[in-house]
């Protein structure tokens, strides 16, 4: 692939997203996110748990009065989810008698509900939206040949949320084997991005800014494969290049990164005899 069709695939990509997060839908969505609470790992396993026992699952969690302040409810007899919630108390600073700071005095026991709990008003959502259908599989194939050359292991597994991770540590990608083919492909190839783009880097550990890259990729990568993910990558690069210090130039400085990656992407690819990008372009319209 040229690197001027890499270049223009990714310009339409940032005009997609600026787009999209300009839109009025998408300061909706946002603003009704904002009142959902980031919960701590440790709170996240008892939630698991908890609905690990009942034998259900849990998504969106939150307060009575927060499900109310969203124009929903919870119905009636529904058995809330317990987390711990820290106590915030205010206490003076030392060095400036006129200021104070909040520090957290401990814990108590507070309750949630899972949206499936509630009736009411819509959540407006701009979300990823997930890729259905079957996709041609020697791009899958391909991204799973390269995650092994790089030295990382490749497994399906059941996931607890995510769509796929990758573990620097351990050196492996798991994806989740409930996806569509098409899903699949594309979140292989974003699992692909983090191993060559961040494993073992201190970048990895801002997350905002890898995950738009490594979905950047995916769209790049895949976008010239004929496969368009439009509908899961322009909101969900949107949604976390908003949780860094400046998205705008988080979309930007990346630019040179993502399309380097998917030249290199494509470049091993099109030296694999499984996936000759013509023969790709030629079985799909884009």
């Amino acid at each position: 692939m040229s690197s001027e069709r890499a270049e223009a695939l990714h310009a339409e990509l940032l005009d997609r997203v600026t787009a999209l997060k300009s839109s009025a839908e998408w300061l909706e969505a946002m603003t009704a996110a904002a009142r959902f609470h980031e919960y701590s790992f440790g709170n996240w396993l008892l939630l698991w748990s908890q609905a690990e026992r009942r034998g259900t699952t849990v998504t969106r969690m939150a307060g009575f009065q927060t499900w109310e302040q969203l124009g929903r409810h919870v119905r009636k007899g529904q058995r809330g989810y317990q987390i711990l919630a820290p106590i915030v108390r205010k206490v003076r600073d030392p060095n400036d008698v006129d200021e104070s700071r909040r520090v957290v005095s401990g814990f108590r026991v507070a309750t949630v509900f899972d949206i499936s709990q509630t009736d009411g008003d819509p959540l407006p959502d701009v979300g990823p939206r997930s890729l259905a259908g079957d996709y041609p599989t020697p791009l899958y194939q391909a991204a799973v040949e390269v995650i092994a050359e790089e030295g990382f292991s490749f497994g399906l597994a059941r996931l607890r949320g995510p769509n796929g991770m990758t573990r620097p540590t351990t050196r492996a990608v798991l994806v989740d084997d409930r996806l569509e083919p098409a899903q699949r492909t594309k979140t292989t190839v974003h699992e692909l991005a983090h191993v060559l783009m961040h494993a073992g880097s201190p970048g990895f550990e801002c997350r905002g800014r890898v995950e738009v890259e490594a979905e950047s990729v995916a769209f790049v990568v895949c976008g010239a494969a004929g496969l368009d993910t439009s509908a899961y990558s322009v909101p969900y690069i949107t949604g976390w290049a908003q949780s860094t210090d400046d998205p705008g130039r988080t979309l930007l400085v990346t630019a040179e990164a993502i399309v380097r990656t998917s030249r290199r992407i494509l470049s091993r690819f099109d030296q694999t005899e499984s996936f000759p990008v013509e023969d790709i372009h030629s079985e799909s319209s884009h």
